[in-house]
């Protein structure tokens, strides 16, 4: 059972966001996946609550619903490593 999962905010056709995914795959990452493309007001939104201005935008939740803002694809690359 997972105790965390990840949410990625995304756009389509970002190479970073594809990696991103690909990197929670490899991972054995359970995550949650919205692409911000059609809405502008949320993404603007998703931005403003993160303080972060480009996608992807990785934010760990574990079980009680508590967040952990990851960052865009390098940041989590180096999460992982660590």
């Amino acid at each position: 059972m997972m105790l965390k999962y990840y949410h990625v905010y995304a756009k389509a056709k970002c190479p970073w966001c594809v990696e991103a995914i690909n990197l929670l795959h490899e991972q054995g990452c359970e995550f949650a996946l919205t692409l911000v493309d059609n809405s502008p007001e949320f993404y603007h939104n998703v931005k403003k609550r993160y303080d972060w201005q480009t996608v992807p935008m990785v934010v760990e939740t574990d079980l009680n619903g508590a967040e952990k803002f990851i960052g865009g694809f390098t940041d989590l690359r180096d999460y992982f490593a660590e």
